[in-house]
């Protein structure tokens, strides 16, 4: 068995809802008591659903996605990962070097625990291909005190992670500086995570008195400003 998470350098270990929760500069979270990843909005194939409708983008998005999971599995110790909806983009991203990545990819990891909750994505594209034994499931799912689900939508009794949104929010500085980074928004009932997928995008959210918004800064994920 791999060791548990050390926190690194740019992790952030936080407390929530009276449970351990690490977030990671790869946008993911570890919940250790689970031994769990917590990955929202992959977007596998999102690259290859666009070539596929003529729009000229490069390629590398599925290759790049797996090697931070690799990287995220090694260092983590994780026994199982979460995917927070949105697994592929589009039926165009089972394109068959997609496919075959994915495939690839889960040959190194035969006992890894997969697990989707889909999102809105996933109905058009349909669920993962069987040989990659992921179990799909409508959230919210239960996982005390936690539930998994993929719309940042309030559930009775427990606190809801969720992804959709692609948060970000934008700092401002000095001289009219501003930059807008990925982020971990945590409301009072409900956390957004950041997308996990390279060319995803973000989207600003809103935030009031009482939320947590944690941003990625390079290899870092600190508590905004």
């Amino acid at each position: 068995m791999q060791p548990a998470l050390d926190v690194g350098a740019g992790d952030l270990e936080i407390d929530l809802c009276g449970e351990r929760l690490v977030l990671l500069p790869e946008h993911a979270a570890y919940r250790p008591a689970h031994r769990a990843l917590l990955v929202a909005d992959p977007h596998f194939g999102k690259a290859a659903a666009f070539r596929a409708l003529g729009v000229p983008v490069p390629g590398g998005t599925t290759a790049g996605n797996l090697g931070r999971l690799t990287r995220l599995v090694a260092r983590t110790g994780a026994e199982s990962i979460v995917f927070l909806g949105d697994f592929f983009h589009a039926k165009q991203s089972r394109a068959p070097r997609t496919l075959e990545a994915l495939a690839e990819w889960r040959e190194a990891y035969p006992e890894l625990r997969l697990t989707l909750v889909r999102g809105n994505h996933d109905r058009h594209a349909g669920d993962p291909p069987a040989e990659l034994r992921i179990t799909c499931v409508d959230g919210p799912l239960p996982a005390a005190p936690y539930a998994y689900a993929h719309h940042p939508e309030p559930a009775a009794a427990c606190y809801v992670l969720a992804g959709h949104v692609h948060p970000s929010v934008t700092l401002r500085g000095a001289g009219r500086q501003r930059e807008r980074l990925p982020c971990f928004h945590l409301g009072p009932h409900v956390g957004i995570l950041p997308a996990f997928g390279d060319f995803t995008g973000t989207a600003d959210v809103s935030v009031i008195p009482g939320d947590r918004v944690y941003v990625v800064a390079g290899e870092q994920v600190v508590p905004a400003v």
